[in-house]
């Protein structure tokens, strides 16, 4: 891990050549970052442990250094990521290391193919019942992940709302029941607990 942050701090995010590249190497910066705070405090249940940050909140903490510049997992997120590019579907690619999180794909971001990988993590995401999205038709309740609610303005920004963004990731069969009525909506309680596989085999 050592080599990998002296590479990022040599690197100038600048001299990324396209707008994909450079989003896909944010991304991979984040969730490189969110890894190495855990395993410098392991071992941990959560990566919201004192031992990662005593105020509790390790996204404040200045964890990474990219090109001469320090950053907190907070700082890639809102002021790189989603202010330059614009994009809500960075939300479900940046691990909040948690095992309510999207499941994280067994490869890095690739900026060539970006759409196709935020895609298909978005799409196999709504087809988990336990954390991403569930349908009651009998009380016509939908229940989506509490990251949906975290930041649901990025939502109402880009798609007018949580359901519009999520309608084009289901299946023909739920989207066609959306369209067809107005439910309500609730959210799934957020399971900080560390999606490792010391935690998986706990449970």
């Amino acid at each position: 891990m050592d080599t990998i942050a002296d590479t990022l701090d040599a690197i100038d995010p600048a001299t990324i050549e396209t707008p994909d590249a450079r989003k896909a190497f944010w991304i991979n910066v984040y969730n490189f970052t969110a890894m190495k705070m855990v395993v410098a405090a392991y071992p941990v249940d959560s990566i919201t442990s004192f031992k990662i940050s005593l105020i509790k909140h390790p996204w404040s903490k200045k964890a990474i250094q990219v090109g001469g510049r320090r950053y907190s997992l907070s700082e890639i997120e809102k002021e790189v990521l989603l202010q330059r590019f614009d994009d809500p579907r960075i939300i479900f690619a940046v691990s909040c290391a948690a095992v309510s999180c999207p499941d994280r794909i067994p490869e890095p971001f690739d900026g060539d193919r970006l759409d196709a990988q935020l895609d298909t993590m978005i799409r196999e995401f709504l087809r988990n019942p336990g954390k991403g999205f569930s349908l009651d038709r009998e009380t016509e309740t939908v229940t989506l992940s509490w990251i949906l609610k975290k930041d649901a303005d990025l939502f109402e920004n880009h798609s007018g709302g949580v359901l519009g963004f999520i309608k084009p990731y289901l299946d023909a069969e739920r989207r066609a029941w959306l369209e067809a009525h107005r439910p309500d909506i609730e959210y799934f309680d957020h399971d900080w607990t560390l999606n490792d596989l010391a935690q998986a085999g706990s449970r």
